[in-house]
């Protein structure tokens, strides 16, 4: 099987497990021919979120280095958890297509609000901070179009996300120390550069990651035979 089909076959089996046969069955569906087809991707959009159990998304712990000074601090994310992901909609154009000129997709999809908890511990050698760090945004969209440029490898060819009217809250958890104050102006600091100048370079190198992973499975299963 070509990787074009065997990447719409993957699409088509990811649509039908999360709509399990559920039609609308209204008598006046000619009257909301306009409607409807927004409505069922919407509705196929949250089953997918759902039945995924992605929302909330658990994130994995990372871990950073930084100076305090002259002195090596390591902070560690843990228990990273974003609600709101089920409120996802289309925003625009979104479609997968193949022909020969190979397969290519491109999503446009907007959230309302988004809430996010992350606990963080700022180390050093004899001193801890602990803080949780509240994160909420009015709402994000994401555009991404991605392009079979060579055969069975898809390759992100336009990524864009904004997040609308952000506001931070960090609240420190147990006891104070002389680090706390400067930690928690590192942290700030570096969740509003992930945030604001670097929040479309992370987003593309994850969503490049994933497409990684999909064309390493496609390529291993393109001798399938129908």
């Amino acid at each position: 099987m070509c990787s074009s089909m065997l990447l719409l076959l993957i699409f088509a089996l990811q649509i039908c497990s999360a709509i399990n046969g559920d039609v609308p069955r209204d008598s006046s569906l000619t009257e909301q021919s306009q409607k409807v087809p927004q409505d069922f991707f919407n509705k196929l959009l949250h089953k997918v979120i759902v039945g995924y159990n992605l929302d909330p998304l658990k994130i994995n712990n990372y871990t950073t280095s930084s100076w305090w000074g002259l002195i090596s601090v390591t902070t560690t994310f843990h228990n990273i958890a974003i609600c709101g992901l089920s409120s996802v909609r289309r925003s625009g154009p979104n479609f997968i297509r193949a022909d020969k000129n190979g397969t290519r997709m491109k999503v446009d999809l907007v959230t309302d609000k988004l809430t996010s908890t992350i606990y963080a511990n700022v180390t050093t050698f004899i001193l801890e901070c602990s803080m949780k760090i509240i994160l909420q945004a009015k709402s994000l969209r994401v555009r991404l179009e991605l392009a079979e440029e060579t055969p069975g490898e898809l390759k992100v060819t336009s990524s864009e996300a904004k997040l609308d009217a952000v506001q931070i809250e960090i609240v420190k958890v147990g006891a104070h120390n002389i680090l706390c104050k400067s930690a928690e102006s590192m942290v700030e600091t570096s969740i509003t550069s992930i945030l604001t100048t670097d929040f479309n370079t992370t987003l593309y190198q994850l969503i490049k990651h994933q497409v990684e992973r999909l064309n390493h499975f496609v390529n291993q299963h393109t001798t399938v035979k129908l």
